[in-house]
């Protein structure tokens, strides 16, 4: 996706300290090879010398257990408000090696409650990319519950997703006496989890009120059911907490490209009135984290990217259906940071069955976001190999010297991208490792490398494409892509990269 970035998201620039423990997610190369993918628990503290140590806690190279891995004094290249910027070339000793100094190079970003990691240690052959930035949805496939209490009554919720018993506005009272999700033990075909989540339509004073999930939450402001005072809506800067002690919010900073679930719908009782009304739907604003409602009351310029369908979903015949709804992505200078996702029993509010004997019945299970970015571009030293194209995987490259992974750069036409590389110094044969922004692995390069000194101007397989600007997520102009970087080329496209 090719956007301008141009300012940063509040959420992220304004806060001042970093967490100290993180979970990350973790893509692995092992000279060369793409290793499943895996979590790990990162601790990075800063130490009285002003330097960081990071700690990898029960490391692994695949199946053998490394142990803790300790890099300690890692220098601040540079620190702004909101994100400091690290590099260390060191040597270290691990626990199944004794008495080896193993050397690595770690460039690393802190940036508000995130890390994200590059390591490479060459001698083992090992590349690790490690990232807490939030690119799932907690809890997508419905396994976790919490309780929720509403006057005398105690009821069901999903955990990280609300419903109208947990509802705010001046009409909750009336309007959340009657429960309308529930945990099921009916699940989509093929699934290793053992609940899913149903939602029921029901009557509240003669009026059809919709199931609906959010991972938002509900608020009943009107007695009208179209009226936008009934919504659900996201905003990173409450602080109220649902009964599991959770914000009514997420924290999703990734460029999905597209929210991938299955369910399946029964359609309840129509009348003339609402024959037309045959479908469920579904939501997904991705936003910068300020506040945002479904259905909006205004125009809002803080959506990223939206994934509707209201269309689609119909009576499915007591059959599970797999579903994907793309994302579109908005022309707006804002950063994603949070994802606010609606189900809902009718695509249209108040419009479906308003039978208790026959309601409509939705049914969700393993929801995902989806990251499937499409390379339109291969830039080496800020260069692009000209006839580049994602299903060529073959390139005769000429450069200066070989590139390492910072020099190694997909555009990508739809979300972010990282790769990782090896190289091959007896067949010149450069190794190139595309992975997604949800450190899941995509496809393999390869890069047939001449090495000329003199550089790249004089090889005909590569263009040059100059570089307008660089800037760091303060807005700040830099000179190289360490981190997390907005840079700008002469041909008007842009490129968000993180290194």
């Amino acid at each position: 996706m090719k956007k301008v970035y141009l300012i940063i998201v509040m959420a992220l620039v304004a806060m001042t300290s970093f967490a100290e423990d993180y979970v990350c997610g973790m893509a692995m190369d092992v000279y060369g090879e793409p290793q499943d993918f895996n979590t790990v628990k990162i601790s990075c503290v800063k130490n009285g010398a002003g330097k960081y140590d990071i700690t990898l806690d029960n490391f692994s190279f695949g199946t053998i257990p490394v142990g803790t891995v300790n890099v300690n004094n890692v220098d601040v290249v540079e620190e702004e408000k909101g994100m400091v910027q690290l590099h260390s070339e060191q040597s270290i000793s691990i626990a199944i090696m004794p008495g080896l100094q193993i050397p690595l190079v770690l460039n690393g970003t802190l940036i508000g409650k995130d890390i994200f990691i590059h390591l490479d240690i060459p001698g083992v052959g090992v590349k690790l990319l490690l990232s807490s930035i939030g690119t799932q949805l907690q809890n997508g496939g419905f396994e976790e519950w919490h309780k929720v209490n509403v006057s005398d009554a105690t009821e069901n919720e999903p955990n990280a997703w609300h419903h109208i018993m947990s509802a705010t506005g001046d009409l909750a009272s009336i309007v959340n006496n009657k429960q309308h999700v529930f945990p099921t033990d009916d699940v989509r075909p093929g699934t290793t989890g053992i609940k899913a989540v149903k939602m029921e339509s029901s009557s509240v004073l003669g009026v059809s009120a919709n199931g609906t999930i959010t991972t938002g939450r509900m608020k009943a402001g009107s007695l009208t059911a179209s009226d936008p005072k009934n919504c659900t809506f996201m905003d990173l800067s409450l602080t109220d907490v649902d009964g599991n002690g959770q914000l009514f919010a997420n924290n999703i900073a990734g460029e999905p490209t597209a929210l991938h679930f299955w369910y399946k719908f029964k359609m309840g009782a129509r009348n003339t009135g609402n024959a037309a009304n045959k479908t469920a739907s579904v939501n997904a604003l991705l936003t910068d984290g300020t506040y945002c409602q479904d259905p909006a009351d205004k125009e809002y310029n803080n959506i990223v990217a939206v994934a509707k369908d209201v269309t689609s979903m119909g009576d499915t015949n007591g059959e599970w259906k797999e579903m994907t709804v793309n994302f579109s992505y908005k022309d707006v200078d804002v950063f994603p940071a949070s994802l606010l996702i609606t189900f809902s029993t009718c695509a249209v509010a108040g419009g479906g069955s308003s039978d208790n004997n026959d309601p409509d019945v939705l049914y969700i299970d393993d929801v995902e976001l989806v990251y499937a970015p499409l390379p339109v571009a291969l830039n080496i030293f800020d260069i692009p190999v000209e006839g580049f194209s994602a299903d060529k995987t073959t390139y005769n490259v000429t450069v200066p010297e070989v590139p390492t992974d910072m020099d190694i750069d997909f555009e990508c036409e739809n979300g972010c991208s990282y790769s990782l590389s090896s190289f091959n110094d007896q067949s010149n044969v450069l190794t190139v490792n595309l992975y997604n922004e949800d450190l899941k692995f995509q496809k393999a390069y390869t890069l047939n490398l001449t090495i000329d000194p003199t550089g790249v101007e004089n090889v005909n397989n590569v263009t040059k494409k100059t570089v307008v600007s660089r800037v760091n997520l303060a807005g700040q102009q830099v000179k190289t892509a360490r981190g997390i970087t907005i840079t700008k080329y002469s041909d008007g496209t842009t490129e968000k990269r993180i290194k």
